[in-house]
């Protein structure tokens, strides 16, 4: 009641905000006297406007985190008198303010509240939403995007949906009914994607689909500390990574060349043929295939693995030249503790929007891609591993380290991560090694890796508009995709 006007104009100025530092609106044009709560989506580009349905998700859930807080009002004041109580009460059932325990025993009884303090209708109306919140996205069958959140019906199990055991929510109670304001988010994004009938609509709900998932975001929240660089990304790549996330038109400046239909009109989306299928941008990819297999040696390194070696040359014992079947591994390691050969080849799927067999039309579920890429390298290494395996004593294990441009993960790539951080020496923060706002080993390990695929997607697509160099000399005298500190060592 008290916040709902000032959940909705901050839900709106952060909107406003958000097109305003990624280059979508230039503030000038804005009235200065305007605050961002007025500006109406007219004033806003239309692609951006549709856009941040997606951009207001959770990160888990494919979005960036810029959660619409009107929709969780009522989870945040539930939550809050749920703490509050708990917290007031002790284990003997005495609670030290009983005008707590007046107020949702009152919320409690039946309506009308005509005779009760304002509060009591506040809590009792709010409380009832959430059970019809939670209970429609139980309706529709669907599951928590939440890991802390086992089930959406968890707390009305618990309180048997009434407001008189509020003492019996959850921990955080807020979390728990927020779940499913996130579920139902989620689910209602997805009805418009299929509902579409833009001309772009499927290639829309592929890249959903290829940019969804708790790896693939991480990139947008990380905090760039390290001395290295290697968790940073300068504001080009961020915007083009951001851009390509959201299937947005990137500035002009950032462009490359777009192929001609037969009566000269521009076909397809700005970024999808520089990424996927034009033949210039090999080179490219090859280096952030390079920027990947580095990171994975020094993760292997900082795990424990002996034997690190990457490009091991002649790691394949078939004669050179005459063998097509003959292999080059990205890493091979070996597990001090169990003798266990890990030999590693990694791969980015680039093509979720081609136009080719394998590109948006065969795209069928989040981690296809990288499924398929797993496939493939599986196929193509069974006589290499085998050859290897005839020559060694201990066990030799392949595996295809499969990850997509939009920072999806492969089944495999996730087994063996999870397995290596699993046998590390530090698993804490380590303020003297990484720095006193660091994460634990294994996140700061999934934040590096997703910065470097993200960096790495938009720096082939700034290539392709680089090879434009001569007529756009004076926007690039701005580019900072190339900064020195934020890609090596």
């Amino acid at each position: 009641r008290l916040v709902e006007e000032a959940a909705r104009r901050h839900d709106r100025s952060i909107m406003v905000a958000c097109a305003v530092m990624m280059g979508f609106v230039d503030i000038n044009t804005l009235p200065s006297d305007q605050p961002l709560h007025q500006v109406q989506n007219a004033s806003l580009p239309p692609a951006f406007v549709r856009a941040y349905e997606q951009i207001s998700l959770d990160v888990g859930v494919g979005g960036h985190g810029l959660r619409k807080w009107a929709h969780h009002a009522d989870a945040a004041y539930v939550g809050q008198w749920a703490l509050t109580v708990q917290s007031a009460t002790e284990v003997s059932g005495e609670c030290h303010y009983p005008v707590l325990n007046q107020v949702v025993e009152a919320a409690a009884a039946a309506a009308p509240y005509t005779d009760s303090m304002v509060i009591v209708s506040d809590l009792r109306g709010a409380w009832d939403r959430c059970v019809v919140t939670s209970q429609r996205a139980i309706g529709f069958g669907l599951k928590s995007h939440n890991s802390k959140v086992a089930a959406l019906g968890d707390w009305l199990e618990r309180t048997d949906a009434d407001v008189g055991r509020i003492i019996e929510m959850p921990a955080k109670a807020q979390r728990e009914i927020s779940a499913s304001v996130v579920a139902l988010e989620v689910y209602d994004f997805k009805c418009m994607l299929n509902a579409s009938e833009d001309w772009d609509s499927v290639r829309r709900k592929v890249n959903y689909q290829a940019c969804s998932g708790p790896q693939a975001g991480r990139w947008t929240q990380v905090v760039p500390w390290d001395r290295h660089g290697h968790l940073n990304m300068t504001n080009t790549a961020y915007l083009v990574a951001f851009c390509r996330r959201y299937r947005l038109e990137r500035p002009r400046r950032l462009r490359g060349r777009r192929l001609e239909g037969a009566e000269g009109f521009a076909m397809g989306f700005d970024g999808d043929y520089d990424e996927c299928d034009d033949p210039k941008r090999q080179w490219a990819k090859s280096l952030v295939h390079h920027t990947i297999v580095d990171a994975l040696t020094r993760f292997l390194k900082d795990c424990g693995m002996v034997e690190v070696k990457k490009e091991y040359k002649y790691w394949d014992p078939a004669r050179v030249g005459k063998d097509g079947s003959r292999r080059v591994p990205d890493v091979t390691c070996v597990n001090p503790n169990t003798g266990t050969e890990y030999v590693l080849d990694a791969r980015i799927y680039w093509n979720s929007m081609s136009n080719g067999p394998t590109g948006y039309t065969a795209y069928r579920h989040e981690g296809w891609g990288a499924e398929h890429g797993e496939a493939e390298k599986n196929s193509s290494w069974g006589e290499a591993i085998a050859r290897r395996q005839e020559e060694s004593v201990h066990n030799v294990q392949f595996v295809p380290f499969s990850l997509e441009a939009g920072g999806v993960w492969g089944p495999a790539a996730k087994k063996f991560f999870k397995q290596c951080a699993s046998q590390a020496d530090n698993q804490d923060r380590d303020v003297d090694l990484y720095h006193w706002s660091s994460a634990k080993f294994e996140s700061t390990w999934r934040d590096t890796i997703s910065v470097l695929v993200a960096r790495g997607r938009a720096q082939v697509g700034v290539h392709s508009a680089k090879s434009d160099w001569s007529r756009r000399i004076l926007d690039f005298a701005y580019m900072d995709y190339d900064d020195q500190a934020a890609h090596h060592e």
